[in-house]
């Protein structure tokens, strides 16, 4: 079929109004999930094989992503050519219409790529703001993109130093949500870079391969109106890596983002779809 095509697509989204990354099971009245919208938008391109969407993450509702991706295959009718990826980017867009979800970028990739597999790994961000007697204070810029707090000081040396407690490999059921129907089963994972970064009014925490409720608890932990001393703080949190919790503490998704995906390398992966391209055009 020479007018099929795979697609690898990158896209963002603001969380707030949708029930996370993957898609809404039919049964469950209400908000959508990102893929759900997507897969109406890419429906709109009328094509002839049925659309199904791989999200490269998954995140939760309320939980934004500066750079999530996922894959499909799209073939059209009366074997049209396969859209460019600059002209599949504005149409996607355009049937998103005023959903806050858009699409950076697309590539064409083989027909065995797939998005979720070849994830090598996943950055989130967690972002704090400090000092904020009441929400109508942040700037419009931040509205529903941190977490804001009336506190003006985190106990950062604690952070520092329960975090170190998450780095490598751990079973890190504790903090997932017990009705989880992740597609993600498996709840042993590798965290390889935690950093906690400071500015004037604002605290930063980079979570590299982690899952949400982990960064979360991290919060509810160290923050300094939760009633845990931090000498007890990092004890607390290696209990819970060693016994299974069935209410970890969680936080406001708000500052929660999916921040960046990593497939083996860009270089590979762009030299994947450039020997893609090339071969496509030699069969041409």
């Amino acid at each position: 079929m020479h007018n099929r095509a795979r697609y690898l697509i990158f896209f963002q989204y603001i969380g707030t109004k949708y029930r996370g990354a993957v898609k809404v099971p039919p049964h469950q009245l209400g908000k959508k999930g990102v893929q759900d919208h997507l897969e109406d938008a890419i429906q709109r391109l009328r094509p002839v094989n049925p659309v199904s969407l791989s999200v490269s993450s998954r995140t939760d509702t309320g939980v934004h992503a500066l750079s999530n991706s996922a894959h499909f295959d799209l073939q059209r009718k009366n074997d049209k050519l396969p859209f460019t990826e600059d002209v599949l980017v504005q149409a996607l867009n355009f049937h998103l219409g005023t959903e806050q979800i858009r699409i950076t970028r697309a590539h064409r990739v083989p027909h065995d790529f797939h998005a979720r597999f070849r994830a090598q790994s996943r950055t989130y961000v967690y972002r704090i703001a400090l000092g904020i007697s009441h929400h109508s204070l942040l700037p419009l810029t931040d509205w529903d993109l941190c977490w804001s707090l009336r506190n003006t000081e985190l106990n950062v040396d604690a952070m520092h130093e329960a975090a170190s407690l998450l780095l490598g490999t751990h079973d890190f059921s504790s903090f997932r949500a017990v009705n989880s129907d992740l597609p993600f089963k498996n709840p042993v994972k590798t965290m390889d870079v935690i950093s906690i970064q400071q500015g004037n009014s604002f605290a930063y925490a980079h979570f590299h391969r982690c899952c949400y409720t982990v960064d979360q608890s991290l919060m509810a932990l160290f923050c300094s109106h939760v009633s845990i001393s931090s000498d007890k703080s990092p004890t607390l949190l290696a209990e819970m890596l060693t016994q299974t919790m069935t209410e970890p503490p969680l936080y406001f998704a708000d500052g929660f983002r999916h921040s960046l995906l990593y497939f083996t390398s860009d270089f590979l992966l762009r030299t994947c779809c450039q020997q893609f391209e090339q071969v496509m055009t030699n069969l041409d």
